[in-house]
């Protein structure tokens, strides 16, 4: 979901309780072409962290009806600072 990229905000924490839903790139909840996907993915991963960004771009960005959803307390676990 978009408000995942304030991840790359500066001074961002996150709180241990919130849940990030994460999925892939999509027109309008329809299928890219494989080149625009592979771009769009690109761009939405350089707003992660690793090892977030490689989890993003092995599994999550797959993601298209339904989201991959990961705690606060996991990404803390990766490496966001808690707040």
């Amino acid at each position: 979901s978009t408000c995942t990229m304030y991840l790359a905000a500066e001074n961002v924490c996150v709180d241990p309780r919130t849940t990030f839903g994460f999925h892939g790139p999509s027109r309008y909840g329809q299928p890219l072409p494989p080149a625009q996907f592979d771009r769009w993915s690109e761009v939405m991963a350089r707003h992660y962290r690793e090892p977030l960004r490689s989890w993003f771009m092995r599994d999550a960005r797959y993601a298209q009806s339904d989201i991959r959803r990961l705690s606060g307390a996991q990404l803390i676990a990766l490496g966001y600072p808690g707040c």
